[in-house]
């Protein structure tokens, strides 16, 4: 499993972009996941998870929070082990996620479990692939319709797929799932595993040995010359803020609805008619543009 957030989107254009729409553009985080596992027949089946989100805060409740509520469905494959590929940013190197990752999941699926972390400046994947396909379908999908919201972005989404995997055959239709996520609050408290020397690993492995599950440390993803980290369970409080879209005020100019080069050319005659004293061509002008 690969998992990592794509650049925030930007939702409410359509086919006429004029200010007063650029003006209430919202952004939206999405967090991307590509899995891949096998069947007990031997099949190989891959599927993108997409969550969209008004919530702008890329940080390890956001990650985690979905992450759990995908392992955790009912339709979530049974697996005997599990990988789990991030990069390196703060949202997944973090103690928080940690805790996730290797205590949570493992308690939760009863299966070992692999945290690999990317090296600085790499890790690209199919994931940002896929991120570009995603822009790529909302560029389209703007040019003949307007995409208000999210829902009406995941509605556009879906009929992007649909519309590609018509073209294509079983073997190499995509298989995508949308999602909103959303929560009513930040919690007061996170809970961290807190585990020594963790910035010096880009492995990690949780195992269950007497019961118990124990965390090893490794500089590679080759899990070779691994160290027992004896990691603490702790809490503390969660001070952080939960980042929203903001409210964008349009300017005055932009209440007129036109587009930039529509708003050019009336300025334009509006100088012109002025210039002449022609107020009976003005006050056509005006009342044809509903100003």
């Amino acid at each position: 499993m690969i998992l990592d957030f794509k650049e925030n989107i930007r939702l409410g254009g359509g086919p006429r972009e004029t200010n007063k729409v650029f003006y209430q553009k919202k952004q939206c985080s999405v967090l991307g996941f590509h899995l891949v596992h096998k069947s007990a027949d031997g099949a190989v089946h891959k599927k993108y998870i997409d969550f969209f989100s008004s919530i702008l805060s890329h940080d390890s409740l956001f990650a985690k929070d979905c992450l759990r509520d995908l392992v955790t469905e009912p339709s979530f494959p049974r697996l005997s082990s599990l990988s789990i590929w991030t990069d390196c940013g703060p949202h997944f190197r973090s103690f928080e996620f940690a805790h996730a990752v290797l205590r949570e999941l493992p308690e939760k699926l009863s299966i070992p479990v692999q945290w690999n972390l990317f090296g600085e400046c790499h890790g690209k994947s199919l994931v940002d692939g896929h991120f570009g396909l995603l822009s790529r379908w909302l560029s389209e999908g703007e040019k003949t319709r307007q995409v208000k919201d999210m829902r009406g972005c995941i509605e556009m989404m879906q009929e992007m797929l649909q519309r590609s995997n018509s073209l294509k055959s079983d073997a190499t239709k995509l298989f995508i799932d949308f999602r909103i996520y959303n929560r009513a609050e930040r919690p007061a408290s996170m809970t961290q595993l807190r585990l020594p020397c963790f910035m010096d690993h880009h492995c990690l492995t949780s195992t269950q040995q007497s019961g118990e599950w124990i965390v090893h440390g490794f500089i590679t993803s080759k899990r070779v010359g691994g160290v027992l980290l004896a990691g603490k369970v702790a809490s503390r409080a969660d001070t952080r803020k939960t980042k929203l879209p903001p409210e964008r005020q349009a300017p005055p100019a932009a209440e007129q609805d036109l587009s930039t080069s529509e708003a050019h050319k009336l300025d334009i005659r509006l100088q012109h008619f002025l210039q002449q004293g022609d107020v009976d061509a003005l006050a056509t002008l005006m009342s044809r543009l509903h100003l």
